[in-house]
């Protein structure tokens, strides 16, 4: 299993109240951009070590699977996300039963991509479901050249 997929299996699988698999979420969505999570606390907040100019230094991890401002972050240039309700139990719309899905599309002329979330339990995991499927198609097209 890819690290993206597992990403989109946990997103799919877990619960609103489960802060320590939202927190592995968040770490495992650094670890796949590139960043580097290590086990060191300041306050409650698990940080990140970041090299620059060969100094080290740490900040919080962000929290993605609850912050659309931390998601925004990492959207990849040029596509465009729409967050949209469904209902769980497919009758009109009830609090308990809304669930969230986002949809995605890319074009540039060349190729073109699109596809959507499943349909989660919050805005932020429906998003978050999303980029990271947008950023796993980016990843495995061949490289090409820039003009």
């Amino acid at each position: 299993m890819t690290e993206a997929a597992k990403i989109l299996q946990m997103i799919e699988s877990v619960s609103i109240d489960d802060t320590d698999m939202l927190d592995e979420i968040d770490e495992l969505t650094v670890s796949y951009l590139g960043g580097k999570v290590e086990e060191r606390f300041y306050g409650d907040s698990l940080v990140v070590r970041e090299e620059t100019f060969g100094f080290g230094f740490y900040q919080p991890v962000r929290k993605y699977t609850r912050s659309r401002d931390a998601i925004k972050s990492i959207r990849p240039d040029g596509w465009t996300f729409q967050l949209y309700t469904a209902s769980k139990s497919g009758e009109p719309y009830k609090y308990k039963d809304l669930r969230y899905q986002c949809n995605f599309n890319f074009w540039d002329g060349y190729i073109y991509k699109n596809g959507n979330s499943e349909e989660l339990i919050t805005e932020e995991l429906a998003e978050l479901h999303a980029v990271i499927q947008a950023i796993d198609f980016e990843r495995s097209q061949p490289p090409t050249e820039k003009d």
